[in-house]
Parts: structure tokens; sequence; C-alpha cells
């Protein structure tokens, strides 16, 4: 994708948080049980399931249809947890796919 996104176009895109995903510093638990992302101010909030957790400090959260792929640092919860994320910035990536 190059410039600005077509109204109605579908995009395949990697999500960046910029950021490890850290509970208690931009990550923690949630019983909101909805995919949803909100942005205010000077942040973006998502929740997410927890659909995978991997040995290589990455887990991949479902938001909705889509799944993220994400680092992590220390413990992080379990699969089928959701998780509230917010962080200042998050950039989009189109995988020209």
């Amino acid at each position: 994708m190059a410039g600005v996104p077509r109204v109605g176009q579908e995009y395949l895109v990697e999500f960046d948080f910029n950021q490890p995903l850290r509970v208690g510093v931009n990550t923690k638990v949630t019983h909101v049980e909805a995919s949803r992302i909100h942005n205010s101010e000077h942040q973006i909030t998502l929740v997410a399931r927890v659909e995978d957790v991997f040995n290589d400090n990455t887990a991949s959260l479902r938001l909705g249809d889509s799944l993220i792929l994400a680092e992590y640092e220390g413990a992080f919860p379990i699969v089928g947890t959701y998780v509230e994320v917010s962080v200042p910035q998050i950039d989009l990536f189109d995988t020209n796919v």
C-alpha cells in the first residue's frame, strides 16, 4: 500500500505495538470478553483474547477474526484469557498479500 489506503478496499496488515507487552505496565487481564479497539487522546487500547503463548516470548492475540503476533516480557496470561493492551501508538504495515 503506497500512500493513503482506499475506502472500501481490504488490506492484510501487520500490527506493531512498538514495545513488548508487559503485564502491569501496558497489559492487564480484563473480565471484558469482547474484542475491541478504542482510541483516546494519548493512547490506543485494545481488548483481545490470548490465543497462544510461545517459548520465544511471543504470543498470538485474537482480535475479532484476526490474529496479532506480539512480543512480551515477563510472565504472560494463559491461553483463553482476555487482556487489555494500552499503548501510545500502533503501527500498521500492509503485507502486500
